[in-house]
């Protein structure tokens, strides 16, 4: 069999010795798996000798070393095709209650489509996927579907009919990380092969073995490219001026504008906030509502939810909140050889973690009634002792201060964490269950001494020695109690934020899973 890459021989029969009577027959049946698509070429070569009495004396030898030698050769040309058309998508969990699951997240889902290319029906003996090293699969298949009578139509495939497979992977145990490893962009993850065999409608045997199916994480989108323009020509473009108009009136940064001078719109404690600055040693981590900027992850893991829940009745939601940040280094004094036992350094991490409500439940203050400005206070001295001496009820030439939410009082008077953001956000959900308790509360301490685990097999395994050299994990439970008073059917649970010691946002979950609502017999509704 000859194609365009290589040549293999397929079968030889007879030999130097062999003789063929007049009548007599050679029969050979070879078999050879296709493996390549496009023109293929079967060669048979037929080699004999003949008797010197009835050589042709007009035809030279083909080769003068043996003049008895003749040789036939016959070409057959075929062309090889796809008699299957298989093409596959890759779906990863995405709603908030697989994604907080430890098994749900890390599962694989591969959508497989066969459609049937020749011109006959085929029928198929067997579908089989093969997985590698570090993934299992799921039984998908409905067990009503396997016991009922239609089997033979559930594996015949019409011409041009198409059929879809759902193959569900999941990592097996040693191949599941404690905390969530990244896969880093443009990381190929093999899933793999799917092996199929069938038989066309006259018995002829087909079978295909794809390739090595897989997972391609992508990769980040390209930068733009700088423009030429400078930023100065672009904002002035942006925001053109009408002509003869005066040049907007600019104030000092960290200057106070007077009262009675043109100049912007706006209150006075603006113009404080833009004085305030960080103090020397803080990072934006450390301020309420911004990142933090240190070495420490936070991963929430929600171990049991109800499925079903009954207004005006309280369920419990159990969770656990890990964390993963450098181990400490060991003090330079210890020994390396010493026959006593040493204390392994550890090191205690401190979280808080606070429930938030969608931000149209704030309640709102009421907005203080407008003073106008007295003409005394337009001197700096006035200013300054209406800023140095405000009343509590504002007199006359005062500034009003904003009165605090609700929130934050609640929070202050239940002895709550101070420095935490008003536990509001736009993204928790608005039909949400109650939260029951305070809104913010200290974890116990999560202490790290050993290293992170790391999966041994699959395709984390040297992924996982990179991300996790020199670091450890911990692990805190939790329970938060709710009761859902309104709705029914799906209800989205929610939200939550995790603090870091500074009062850095370390992680923000706006969902923590989902739940179906119904009426119960002895609720007040």
């Amino acid at each position: 069999m000859q194609t365009a890459t290589n040549k293999t021989t397929l079968g030889q029969i007879g030999g130097i010795d062999s003789r063929l009577d007049p009548g007599q027959m050679f029969t050979l049946v070879v078999s050879h798996e296709m493996k390549e698509l496009g023109q293929h070429v079967l060669v048979c070569t037929v080699g004999y000798h003949v008797p010197p009495a009835l050589r042709n004396s007009s035809i030279p030898p083909e080769d003068p070393t043996n003049p008895t030698l003749r040789t036939i050769k016959k070409f057959y040309k075929f062309i090889v095709s796809n008699p299957l058309s298989v093409r596959t998508k890759v779906h990863v969990p995405r709603s908030p209650s697989a994604l907080l699951n430890r098994t749900e997240r890390n599962k694989v889902f591969l959508e497989v489509h066969v459609q049937n290319l020749t011109a006959k029906p085929l029928y198929f003996e067997r579908i089989q996927f093969e997985c590698p090293e570090g993934w299992v699969l799921a039984d998908s298949t409905p067990k009503g579907l396997l016991d009922s009578g239609s089997k033979a139509n559930e594996t015949s495939l019409r011409s041009q009919d198409m059929r879809q497979y759902l193959y569900i992977l999941t990592p097996t145990p040693a191949a599941t990380p404690s905390f969530p490893i990244p896969y880093p962009p443009g990381t190929i993850i093999a899933l793999g092969r799917l092996d199929m065999s069938w038989r066309s409608s006259f018995g002829e045997p087909g079978r295909l073995l794809t390739s090595m199916l897989s997972r391609k994480i992508p990769l980040p989108p390209a930068p733009q490219p700088a423009p030429a323009i400078p930023p100065h020509l672009q904002q002035q473009r942006q925001q053109p001026g009408r002509p003869g108009s005066p040049v907007p009136y600019k104030t000092r940064p960290g200057s106070i504008s007077r009262p009675m001078s043109p100049g912007p719109s706006g209150s006075i404690s603006g113009s404080l906030a833009g004085v305030m600055t960080p103090a020397a040693g803080t990072t934006v981590g450390n301020l309420p509502g911004t990142i933090a900027t240190k070495d420490v992850q936070v991963d929430l893991v929600v171990t049991s939810i109800p499925s079903t829940i009954y207004l005006d009745q309280p369920f419990t939601v159990k969770c656990s909140v890990g964390a993963l940040a450098s181990l400490p280094s060991p003090p330079p004094d210890q020994l390396i050889d010493t026959s006593e036992e040493t204390e392994k350094p550890t090191r205690k991490i401190q979280l808080t973690i606070q429930h938030t409500h969608h931000t149209s439940l704030r309640p709102v203050a009421p907005l203080p009634a407008a003073q106008t400005m007295a003409p005394e206070v337009s001197s700096p001295r006035a200013l300054l002792s209406a800023l140095s001496s405000p009343g509590t009820g504002t007199p006359r030439g005062g500034i009003s201060i904003p009165t605090p939410d609700l929130g934050t009082l609640l929070q202050s008077d239940l002895g709550q964490p101070q420095g935490l953001p008003p536990p509001y956000s736009d993204k928790a959900p608005l039909e949400s269950p109650v939260f029951l308790g305070p809104s913010s509360r200290v974890l116990p301490a999560i202490v790290i001494s050993e290293p992170a685990p790391i999966p041994t097999e699959g395709p984390l395994v040297q992924i996982g020695k990179k991300e996790r050299e020199g670091k450890g994990e911990g692990w805190v439970d939790l329970e938060l109690e709710f009761v859902a008073v309104k709705g029914s059917g799906i209800v989205r649970i929610g939200g939550v934020r995790v603090f870091g010691e500074g009062g850095g946002v370390l992680g923000e979950w706006d969902v923590l899973g989902e739940v179906w609502v119904e009426r119960g017999e002895g609720g007040l509704n």
